[in-house]
């Protein structure tokens, strides 16, 4: 993520812990900037101190909470930064792919 694009949403981030990543991606969604996934290898520490139940009912109210924002439109951040051409690192689509993609700023 760009810096200038961070700094516009951090301030609307309100969850400080594990939920704080699912609020950004939720956040840059809502704001038409793409979001890209990147697989990882999870390894299991079984030795972990997190609590679980603890963990899943925060995820829940902040679930809830977006759910909320997204409704009455506190998601949308007149703020973020628009990048309207695609840098050079970027590659474009295929010819073919380009047709069945719907067009879109580029803003990641």
């Amino acid at each position: 993520m760009r810096t200038e694009v961070f700094r516009a949403l951090a301030p609307h981030i309100e969850d400080t812990a594990w939920f704080f990543d699912t609020e950004l991606l939720v956040l840059s969604q809502r704001n038409g900037l793409r979001v890209h996934e990147v697989p990882v290898d999870w390894v299991d520490d079984p030795d972990s101190r997190v609590d679980i139940v603890h963990t899943a009912v925060d995820d829940l109210k902040g679930i809830g909470r977006m759910f909320r924002a997204t409704v009455t439109g506190r998601t949308r951040i007149n703020a973020v930064p628009r990048r309207t051409t695609v840098p050079q690192n970027v590659t474009a689509l295929p010819t073919a792919a380009a047709t069945a993609v719907e067009p879109m700023e580029y803003a990641s």
